[in-house]
């Protein structure tokens, strides 16, 4: 550790200081005037008026029983410094590495006739797209940088969508064998969505009704926003069954949260709360602000699940999301019976356990 200096600035600071933001901690205003030091993406900050080098750090942690939130301001030597920059320059590197490999997966996926199908503004906003590290681009960002009327911009976003060429709520190419749980769409994967499981296969084809439909999925569409829902409550309770039996051969279910780099544990009872809450009509034990963690969790790839176990989980997640909790409104119903019956990779038994939950709900 260097000497403390004798400067009218960052003296007073010591070898460091912190503060907890979560206690009404603030951080020295002599903080206020360090400024970054050029290739350590703002990690370290230098004196302007001796030249001390101090790393910063910001720890936030939005689990409800582990709430983090505070910075922290360390003196370092030049070695540190230097060691700093050149993992930051190795970091830049792997991104970039990382953008290089996932174009050439981008370009296998999608054939040059489909590319070619695309207008310039569709081609620019996937190029925009595929360009970006992180998966958080959202439809105002895109606008924004590219220049375009924002109802351009969702115009362009939904036949993306439509055509599989990116993701919804999290607009992002889809990689080869990409698996996206909160949309539909066809892919190579082995499990296909419901929809055109159900509507597509010979099996069925002979008892669909005028409109291509099977006669379970018409009437499901038929039913009084009640009966959806007991049908919904029906289909979810099925997916639970599945979920926990999962946990029950798993055991303990751990990931690593790489925001902080803490270790987590899955609540397996949450699925079960929340089905719970959607019957009770109300959130019965903080269900809304436990899913946080594990949600976040899964978007940012940190905690996995088997694809049937991640769509049965996803399924009470949006059941729990549209019935009791505001936020879910936009989620639609069908996105829900799909995610429920996928929980099964079985195919055949799809249709069974639609017409199940159609019956149950017209027993009432």
């Amino acid at each position: 550790m260097d000497t403390i200096s004798s400067c009218e600035i960052c003296a007073g600071l010591g070898s460091g200081v912190s503060a907890n933001y979560l206690e009404g901690e603030k951080l020295p205003p002599e903080t206020d005037q360090f400024a970054p030091v050029a290739g350590t993406e703002e990690s370290v900050f230098q004196c302007p008026l001796c030249g001390t080098y101090f790393e910063y750090e910001r720890k936030t942690d939005n689990d409800v029983y582990n709430l983090v939130d505070s910075a922290h301001f360390d003196r370092i030597t030049i070695e540190r410094l230097n060691s700093i920059k050149r993992s930051v320059a190795a970091s830049i590197k792997r991104e970039k590495d990382e953008i290089k490999k996932f174009r050439k997966q981008i370009t296998k996926k999608f054939t040059a006739k489909e590319l070619k199908a695309l207008s310039s503004q569709e081609r620019l906003v996937v190029e925009y797209l595929i360009e970006k590290t992180y998966r958080g681009e959202y439809q105002e960002r895109i606008g924004t940088d590219l220049k375009i009327d924002p109802k351009e911009v969702a115009k362009i976003l939904e036949n993306l969508e439509t055509r599989q060429i990116v993701n919804k709520h999290i607009y992002w190419p889809l990689g080869p064998d990409e698996r996206n749980f909160q949309v539909e769409y066809r892919s190579g994967d082995p499990v296909p969505f419901t929809k055109y499981a159900m509507n597509d296969s010979r099996e069925q084809s002979t008892r669909n009704d005028e409109k291509g439909q099977h006669p379970a999925v018409t009437t499901f569409f038929a039913l009084a926003p009640a009966g959806r829902l007991r049908a919904l409550i029906f289909l979810c309770r099925f997916a639970l069954g599945v979920w926990e039996e999962y946990c029950r051969e798993k055991g303990k279910i751990t990931y690593i949260e790489t925001v902080v780099g803490t270790l987590q544990e899955v609540d397996a009872t949450l699925p079960r709360d929340a089905l719970e809450s959607v019957i009770k009509e109300r959130d019965l034990r903080d269900v809304a602000n436990r899913f946080n963690e594990p949600i976040t969790a899964i978007d940012d790839r940190d905690l996995r699940f088997p694809a049937n176990i991640q769509f049965a989980y996803h399924a009470i997640y949006n059941l729990f999301e549209k019935y009791v909790f505001p936020r879910g409104d936009g989620i639609d119903d069908w996105l829900i019976v799909e995610q429920a019956l996928s929980a099964t990779s079985d195919e055949g038994r799809w249709v069974e356990l639609l017409q199940k939950a159609v019956d149950e709900a017209l027993e009432y």
